[in-house]
């Protein structure tokens, strides 16, 4: 049977449940599409920062979206855009959240493209600086999408990982001194993952590595790569574990890290709050050391009803190692996400943040320590 909906499409979305729209659909073979639209209004104010004033919070959160899934067989693709899709190796191109294929052997599934990586945090529901409340207060990031080679088998997820677009197309490769885009080896993450009733995950431990060689970029702004002096190698890791188990509508996750130098490949930093509905970023100084990082975080929620749940989330992370003293990080949140129908979802939340340097790290300029207060209402419409 063959179904095409060109037609009334944007009415239809009024009334469908919050699932992708089928547009195509042939022995087999499907064509979606979905999106988010998702944006924010609120109120935030900080203590400690160079402009302490309250700020009056409005904006449309970076991770809107709108993307195709295609099915065919064993076969399935994924291309998705995004409002904001920051790469700053490659500033100029498309904002393409995700970009991938993969294919069923049989013997486990192998996926080519852009996509999560398998140490991507999925344990957090914090709707806060672009639902990643607790990334670098106990947390890392909740979707870390990066060019790489996957393999996927029985909860068993392998990857080669590119980190920045610009590693992979030459963006400075060639100059004298040997440096440039293949200096550095692919990242390798592993992750092993139980599912509980219904797909959700319920326990995961995973574990990323990388080395970077002499010249290599730990970073790009605007296209201008931050590099490793030469004759200086640096290693990069990560490990986690984190588990999410449900009680009827209610549920507690708890999750925990530990890595060095993670923010080379940018799954998680160190970070402050300025009374913004999103984070900043801490510049740690480290001079051919090392910075370590470790953090835990718990969430509790509560059902309400079956289309409201409170949820109360904390975290801390330390960052120290070779670095002038240690940063010590705190989060708190509170939110309700209520359903009010399949494809909207109101949720009220508040956060408290503290980020403070201690034995002379300082956050900002000459501040050692800025603590916020933020509140806001995050508008989220599915389809």
């Amino acid at each position: 049977m063959k179904k095409i909906l060109v037609s009334s499409a944007l009415s239809a979305l009024l009334v469908l449940p919050a699932a992708a729209l089928q547009v195509y659909e042939n022995d087999g073979t499907s064509l979606d599409v979905y999106g988010s639209i998702r944006g924010y209004v609120g109120m935030g104010e900080n203590a400690g920062y160079a402009d302490n004033r309250g700020n009056f919070l409005f904006g449309v959160q970076g991770n809107s979206h709108i993307g195709f899934n295609v099915s065919a067989d064993k076969f399935k693709a994924k291309v998705e855009f995004g409002a904001n899709e920051p790469d700053n190796s490659v500033p100029t191109l498309t904002p393409l959240r995700f970009f991938w294929g993969s294919y069923n052997t049989g013997l486990g599934t192998i996926l080519v493209g852009k996509a999560n990586t398998p140490t991507t945090d999925i344990f957090s529901t914090g709707v806060l600086n672009a639902d990643t409340a607790l990334n670098g207060f106990g947390g890392l990031g909740t979707s870390t999408r990066r060019l790489q080679l996957q393999y996927n088998i029985a909860g068993l997820s392998l990857a080669l990982i590119s980190d920045y677009l610009g590693e992979s197309i030459g963006l400075s490769n060639g100059q004298s001194n040997g440096t440039g885009a293949n200096t550095t080896m692919p990242r390798i993450a592993l992750s092993y993952t139980l599912y509980g009733d219904g797909g959700s995950p319920l326990f995961q431990v995973a574990g990323t590595y990388k080395r970077f060689n002499s010249g290599a970029a730990t970073s790009y702004t605007n296209g201008i790569a931050t590099r490793l002096p030469l004759g200086t190698e640096k290693d990069a890791w990560h490990i986690s574990v984190g588990t999410k188990p449900t009680f009827g509508n209610n549920f507690i996750s708890l999750f925990a890290h530990y890595g060095k130098n993670q923010h080379f490949y940018g799954e998680t930093g160190t970070f402050y709050n300025g009374g913004n509905f999103n984070h900043s970023g801490v510049q740690v100084t480290s001079t051919n050391g090392d910075v370590k990082r470790s953090g835990v975080k718990a969430e509790l929620g509560i059902g309400l009803s079956k289309d409201a749940t409170f949820t109360l989330g904390a975290g801390y992370q330390q960052t120290f190692g070779d670095i002038q003293g240690y940063y010590n990080s705190i989060g708190v949140f509170a939110q309700v996400p209520y359903k009010v129908s399949a494809n909207f979802v109101l949720t009220p939340v508040v956060g408290w943040f503290q980020t403070a340097g201690k034995d002379g790290a300082k956050v900002a300029s000459n501040i050692d320590k800025v603590t916020s207060a933020v509140g806001a209402v995050r508008v989220m419409w599915n389809f």
